[in-house]
């Protein structure tokens, strides 16, 4: 991109339209692009640490080295069939176009990582997740973690969570409203249950929203289907103590790509969240149990489509319909994963 990160120059964008006196929402002639500025507001404080137009790409560069820098530590040792399936992952085309403009998801992964290492200690994870969440929505997905045993530990703080987060809808509608109406959504190169409404309504303008709006229902009905059919048909297997670590971790990262795909159309890149799910997908990858083949269907769909910008660009059949079903599997199967593993302490019982 010329110029570079160009997320990250929005960023930039938007700080010069507030100190320009423009409102978040009004036309922004600083975006090299022409975009409106689309992050709540708060993003707009980093320039008190010196970010500008001039070290745009000096912190680029260092939020890049860290998102690299926390997968490794998330992922930790792995053997030489995780270490080859992790590089094919990291390297994709869909999460390198993430780097490439050096979107924001990368600075939240360390800071959803740091709510993994504070699992042990609630308060510090419950206030970082909604610290994250009031940075980009989506986080909303990573409060799973606390649905999970022994509920007299966890049930008071996800209660607090939610209540805290209604709060701050409340408080920031307006701004949260005008980042809703100039988001821009597209059929290709997301995932999500409104992308084939997304698509209907490009191909098909003259039927109008309505008939578009009756696809986003049908996807989000289609998604709480999956859901029950989750429930019903997944097995439930005995907790594994030794992964308390791993289904943390598997949590967050299903919470996250669950809210992603429930919001309608995220683009590909935000796939970096599914980096936390692999860690227990490694571990079930080589068990005999009957959850085995459910971690194998994830890994495969998910290497499959972060991947598939490699093998086909072609639109319609390839790229739309047959990406979308890779992405409905996924959910699926992460759905599946969730259900079997429910009765999972969130944390050892021993603490």
């Amino acid at each position: 991109m010329d110029p570079g990160f160009g997320d990250l120059q929005n960023v930039v964008a938007g700080i010069q339209n507030q100190d320009a006196g423009r409102a978040l929402g009004d036309p922004n002639p600083f975006d090299p692009w022409g975009r409106p500025y689309i992050y709540p507001s708060i993003w707009l404080q980093i320039k008190a640490l010196g970010f500008n137009s001039q070290t745009v790409v000096g912190f680029g560069l260092f939020f890049i080295f860290l998102f690299f820098v926390s997968a490794f530590a998330l992922l930790g040792k792995l053997n030489r069939y995780e270490g080859i399936f992790t590089g094919l992952f990291l390297i994709s085309p869909a999460l390198m176009t993430g780097i490439e403009r050096c979107n924001i998801d990368l600075i939240l992964f360390p800071l959803i990582l740091a709510a993994l290492a504070l699992r042990r200690w609630p308060p510090a994870a419950a206030a970082l997740l909604l610290f994250v969440t009031a940075l980009k929505l989506h986080p909303v997905g990573a409060f799973i973690a606390f649905l999970a045993p022994p509920w007299r530990r966890t049930l008071p703080w996800l209660a607090g969570m939610v209540g805290v987060l209604l709060i701050y809808l409340f408080v920031d509608r307006q701004e949260l409203a005008v980042i809703g109406a100039h988001a821009q959504h597209y059929p290709a190169y997301t995932f999500g249950s409104a992308v084939f409404g997304f698509w209907y309504a490009q191909a098909y303008p003259a039927s109008g929203p309505a008939d578009a709006s009756v696809l986003f229902f049908w996807g989000s009905f289609f998604l709480l289907l999956i859901g029950v059919c989750a429930l019903r048909f997944s097995p439930v297997v005995p907790p594994e103590p030794r992964w308390e670590r791993e289904i943390y971790s598997f949590r967050l990262g299903a919470g996250l790509y669950l809210a992603l795909f429930a919001l309608g159309s995220n683009n590909d890149y935000a796939m970096m969240f599914f980096l936390f799910c692999l860690p227990l997908l490694f571990r079930l990858w080589h068990v005999g149990n009957p959850l085995q083949w459910w971690a194998i269907v994830a890994l495969s769909c998910s290497i499959i489509y972060v991947n598939w910008d490699l093998f086909s660009d072609e639109y319609l059949l390839r790229h739309v319909l047959f990406k979308q079903a890779l992405s409905w599997s996924l959910v699926g199967s992460i759905l599946g994963l969730l259900c079997a593993t429910r009765a999972w302490p969130a944390l050892s019982e021993a603490q």
